[in-house]
């Protein structure tokens, strides 16, 4: 048996001590078997077990003359259960499983038949058929002992993570999908078969502490002679004392370091979630930090040096299975450990021949002997490569079902949904049981960035476009949305073969369009009721903003309009104009207001109104002017009031004053107060026909004519010097 050590292959001389093929005497026998193989005689049984494979026995057997009638005999016998049993000294081991072929090998000449079985674990029915399926709020654990269950395996779960918010197995085998599942756990499973008849289990674990029990492990003793560097070492196996022991053999094999791709700064993670050409953004969104998934990240170093070192051994004791702990106590060669863990084992029994002895041809039974591979057993053992899932290539179709990040509601499962993250329905994927597969996907938009981007959710119902980052399953993006069932996008023009109006439009009806038209080249912004409208008229070299409602301008700075030629306002109801601040009006040529109702000016400070050359004020009804303190009118050269009628009215004082020449002219007027005192240098008041002067009863008027006339009860005229009275007639009473 070769020794290999760093690569470099050995052979171990020729006449070494110990034997070269390990066997001991072993028993048979399948339990229960089946009436069709009632009287059968057991030829040989070989079998492989592996850590994350269902065992696979394959059994040759003599059936007496006239077993097998038809054809249809042979297939009564598929997926029929079956016990395999091997005994050795130490005890008997079962392994039961279904049998999954069958097949006629041959005939004696006597007449017996031939035949070849093939014994499977249960487990691995879960091998033949695919399925697509989403797990939600389970855990790696949860997920495993579903799937065992569902296959009615027996099954212990010692490891796994908490729970996982969504695993997606898609075109996979059930059993694909176990092994997948636990490896990007940092988990695996194990067949452990019984000591008795329904015994057998399967083991899902992920530590050294849920590899078969230390307290179980298979004691071995080395017995052989000289260095095992150079010569074969045998140990004998003594797993308890009276006992006719065992024989095993173990030597060492170191191979090349596996290999984990990764690019740029992403650093290898080993089995558990190892990934090509992938951005730490990306990684973090399929493992965010704390997750169950990512813990096992730091698994990845262990896995490689337990995958890097393994121990070859050969061995005569049946009880030798995948996940069982090998104990070599008297060990000397440097490094060697004491315990090994079993990962794979090949069985081989053959019946007794004519080349066994006489004792052993006479008392039944056969020759059994095995070969395994074997890691220490304080290593993690981690499947190298890991189980991949299959790729998902081209793109698939589907169906919102869940949009609702805009309102920040939680999901269906509880969970809050991130922006530009939607839930996606697959009802088209094949094996989904009746259940559509329901996955995250994110949506590819313009310009997405942090705060930036054209952000339009699909609607729960519409159709989608989902392609995959490097065909990965569980990492799926919305390429687009598709108009389906019927349903009609909003109205477009096309002429000869070019787009002349484009649009993009809302769920109700507001639009973008786009008129590229000859012509009529144009961008409108219209919405849904058609109410409201803004055009950026190219062809007119126009931009008309026309709304059936109200116009509210807000602007918290400057407002500069600027308008090379006429501006046109045109208010059909009122104009309200508030002016916190000052307001300069210059108009450089004329300017006309035309108010056919009442117009109302309140200024709580200052007014001022320049006018250079004339101002003209026309009204064609009432014009009522309310001060409440000063009001200064300075006019250069002239003013004039030109009215039917003038009040002037004063809760307090009128004051009137011209610095040349003062004149009140009026066909009638009236001065009309309690004390009226008229105060100049020179007064002088001057009537065309008649002036009076009245004062109760007294009067005294001057007319025209040159006459005087005085009325009053008593008149008095006196002077401090001298009274005159001259006239051509002077009448005294």
């Amino acid at each position: 048996m070769p020794i290999v050590i760093n690569e470099i292959e050995t052979r171990v001389e020729a006449g070494a001590p110990g034997p070269a093929i390990l066997t001991g005497r072993s028993d048979a026998r399948l339990d229960p078997a089946p009436a069709l193989l009632a009287g059968h005689r057991l030829e040989q049984v070989i079998g492989e077990e592996a850590m994350c494979r269902p065992m696979r026995f394959t059994i040759d057997l003599e059936l007496p003359v006239g077993a097998i009638t038809s054809p249809d005999d042979l297939s009564g016998l598929l997926q029929q259960p079956l016990t395999l049993v091997l005994s050795d000294p130490d005890g008997e081991i079962h392994r039961e499983g279904l049998i999954v072929e069958v097949e006629l090998i041959g005939q004696r000449a006597r007449g017996e038949v031939m035949m070849r079985l093939v014994l499977q674990d249960p487990l691995a029915l879960a091998g033949y058929s695919r399925r697509t399926r989403a797990f939600t709020g389970k855990s790696v654990a949860d997920i495993a002992k579903l799937i065992l269950e569902a296959h009615q395996v027996s099954a212990t779960i010692a490891d796994g993570s908490g729970t996982a918010a969504r695993v997606v197995q898609w075109a996979e085998t059930d059993l694909d999908f176990l092994g997948r599942l636990l490896a990007e756990d940092g988990c695996f499973y194990y067949i452990r078969p019984g000591a008795a008849a329904g015994d057998q289990q399967v083991i899902v674990g992920g530590t050294a502490g849920s590899y078969g029990a230390v307290a179980d492990a298979v004691e071995a003793m080395f017995v052989g002679a000289g260095d095992l560097a150079r010569d074969r070492g045998v140990f004998s196996f003594a797993p308890r004392e009276g006992l006719v022991p065992g024989k095993v053999e173990i030597t060492e094999h170191i191979s090349s370091t596996p290999r984990t791709p990764t690019t740029g700064s992403v650093s290898p993670d080993g089995p558990s979630n190892a990934r090509t050409a992938e951005t730490d953004q990306d990684h973090q969104h399929r493992f965010p930090p704390g997750t169950a998934t990512a813990r096992h990240a730091n698994r990845a170093a262990e896995a490689l040096t337990a995958n890097r070192r393994r121990w070859h051994g050969r061995s005569s004791f049946a009880g030798i299975h995948p996940g069982r702990c090998v104990s070599v106590s008297n060990l000397s060669l440097p490094g060697a450990p004491e315990r090994y863990l079993a990962l794979s084992v090949e069985h081989h029994w053959q019946a007794a021949g004519d080349a066994d002895s006489e004792e052993v041809r006479r008392n039944g039974g056969g020759r059994y002997r095995n070969t395994f591979t074997a890691i220490e057993f304080d290593k993690i053992w981690r499947p190298w490569p890991p189980p991949k899932a299959p790729l998902a290539s081209g793109a698939r179709l589907g169906v919102v079902v869940d949009n609702n990040v805009a309102s920040g509601e939680a999901s269906p499962e509880g969970s809050s949904l991130e922006q530009g993250v939607y839930e996606v329905a697959f009802p088209s994927e094949p094996d989904t049981d009746g259940q559509p597969l329901i996955q995250r996907a994110r949506l590819a938009e313009p310009a997405a960035g942090n705060g930036r981007g054209l952000h339009v959710p699909p609607e729960v119902g519409d159709e989608v476009v989902v392609i995959h980052q490097h065909g990965d399953i569980d990492r799926p993006v919305i390429a687009g949305v598709l108009y389906h069932g019927g349903l009609a996008g909003p109205k477009v023009e096309v002429s000869d073969g070019t787009t002349t109006s484009s649009v993009f439009q809302s769920r109700t009806g507001h639009q973008l369009r786009y008129v590229d038209k000859k012509g009529n080249e144009a961008l409108k912004l219209i919405s849904g009721t058609q109410d409201h409208s803004l055009i950026f008229d190219d062809a007119g070299k126009k931009i008309t903003l026309d709304t059936q409602g109200d116009l509210i301008e807000t602007i918290v700075g400057k407002h500069v309009t600027s308008v090379d030629k006429d501006q046109i306002t045109a208010v059909t109801g009122n104009d309200a104009t508030k002016i916190s601040g000052n307001q300069a009006l210059v108009v450089e040529k004329n300017v006309e207001v035309r108010i056919t109702g009442d117009q109302l000016t309140v200024v709580t400070g200052n007014q001022l109104t320049a006018v250079e050359t004339d101002l003209k004020l026309e009204v064609s009804g009432k014009a009522d002017g309310k001060v409440a303190h000063n009001l200064h009118l300075v006019v250069g050269e002239f003013t004039n009031l030109d009215t039917k009628h003038l009040g002037v009215t004063a809760s307090g004082r009128i004051t009137i004053d011209a610095t040349a020449e003062g004149r009140f002219k009026a066909r009638d007027m009236g001065i009309f107060a309690t004390t009226l005192i008229v105060q100049a240098k020179t007064v002088a008041v001057q009537a065309e026909d008649e002036l009076t002067l009245t004062c109760g009863s007294a009067s005294i008027t001057l007319k025209k004519s040159g006459d005087i006339t005085i009325s009053g009860g008593k008149v008095e005229v006196k002077g401090s010097s001298e009274v005159s009275v001259t006239g051509p007639k002077v009448g005294l009473n």
